[in-house]
């Protein structure tokens, strides 16, 4: 047997679009019950019809996740340093 197929709705489309930038592929893929390839269909033809809608995501390097985690620690390192004062 098999499972009945998920479809997005119009709903699901506009949250998309309007949340791009503060969730993931995974996320979306989650909160909608879907697999991620489906929110990526979609979204490659949102990105077809609409270019301006739901722009590539750059990809974080090496180099972007040490920088995040070095000015994590400098601000731990300033609490810390005005708790003391």
């Amino acid at each position: 047997m098999t499972q009945p197929r998920k479809h997005l709705t119009e709903e699901h489309i506009e949250r998309i679009i309007s949340e791009w930038d503060q969730k993931s592929v995974e996320d979306f893929a989650t909160e909608f019950g879907v697999v991620p390839n489906t929110i990526r269909k979609w979204v490659a033809d949102i990105r077809d019809m609409f270019p301006d809608k739901c722009p590539r995501k750059g990809r974080r390097t090496r180099r972007d996740v040490i920088r995040a985690a070095v000015e994590r620690l400098e601000a731990k390192a300033e609490d810390r340093i005005e708790d003391i004062e």
